[in-house]
């Protein structure tokens, strides 16, 4: 029996300005495009997190997600600051066609 259940996961290198302000939090976006290599029956589950090279980055979420990827990140920090990080990613979900 095949499971319809499927994973996929990777990493990319950024370098992210966080400047914007939201309250006593500072945040930036990036238009990061991550594009799945599987084809999901819906959106799935999405796992973000950030080894930081540099910076002092302490969140990390998708602008949007669905079926076939990841549309922007938004980045959280303390302070203003521009950071060097890896993005590692992981979506699990139902696979389209089983």
């Amino acid at each position: 029996i095949l499971s319809s259940i499927a994973e996929c996961w990777g990493y990319i290198q950024l370098t992210v300005p966080i400047t914007n302000a939201w309250g006593s939090m500072y945040y930036g976006r990036t238009e990061t495009q991550i594009t799945y290599p599987l084809s999901f029956a819906s959106s799935p589950s999405l796992s973000l997190t950030c080894e930081q090279i540099s910076g002092n980055v302490i969140g990390v979420t998708a602008a949007s997600s669905n079926v076939s990827g990841v549309s922007g990140l938004y980045f959280y920090a303390p302070v203003s600051t521009t950071a060097d990080i890896w993005l590692h990613w992981c979506a699990s979900g139902k696979v389209s066609g089983l």
